[in-house]
């Protein structure tokens, strides 16, 4: 006997969200780390690397996710974003 409890019947375009949003969560989390480590005084490379293995590992069940081709950029942004202006 079938429990209709455990169907879900969500709108298409509620299920499409779910990607975009995804990304953009992973985003933030990148630039967070990112953020973090930059306080703590690693490098740009260091920190880069450091976020690419983070990836990789929460992923590595699932293959390669589409933010791995962002990281660079993403910490880039974050440790630009805190130089001091001259």
């Amino acid at each position: 006997m079938p429990f209709p409890y455990y169907e879900t019947h969500l709108p298409k375009d509620f299920v499409a969200s779910f990607g975009p949003s995804a990304l953009e969560m992973q985003r933030r989390e990148i630039r967070d780390r990112a953020g973090i480590l930059l306080r703590l005084g690693y490098g740009e490379a260091e920190t880069a690397a450091r976020c690419e293995a983070w990836v990789n590992w929460e992923f590595e069940l699932n293959g390669k996710p589409a933010i791995a081709a962002e990281v660079k950029k993403l910490v880039g942004e974050v440790f630009h974003r805190s130089a001091p202006r001259r």
